[in-house]
């Protein structure tokens, strides 16, 4: 088995290896890279077999939440706490977050 967590956290090859940050997948130029050491599929003989279908899920879900969802966080809240809850997964601990709809007009032709 592999140590993801490890890989994932490595303070010596992320950017902000404790934080979501988009900057961490940026080069020098600003523009996008897809670096060897993002690895949320697993490695070796134990990589997921449906990455390929599990990344376009992935894509169409979030995708689909951005375009019809506003996300923000409620005034006057504690920060995440992302140290999460380790387990088999780690989990993150429970937040909340206010999601508005967007109100998106579709156009009938």
């Amino acid at each position: 088995m592999a140590n993801l967590a490890a890989i994932l956290m490595d303070k010596d090859h992320w950017k902000h290896p404790d934080t979501f940050n988009p900057e961490n997948f940026l080069d020098d130029n600003g523009q996008f890279y897809k670096d060897e050491f993002f690895l949320p599929f697993s490695l070796g003989p134990r990589v997921c077999l449906g990455e390929s279908l599990a990344r376009t899920e992935l894509f169409i879900f979030f995708t689909s939440l951005l375009q019809r969802l506003q996300f923000s966080w409620p005034p006057n809240t504690p920060p995440i706490d992302m140290n999460g809850i380790m387990g088999m997964v780690k989990m993150p601990h429970p937040f909340q977050m206010i999601c508005r709809s967007r109100d998106v007009h579709h156009v009938q032709m």
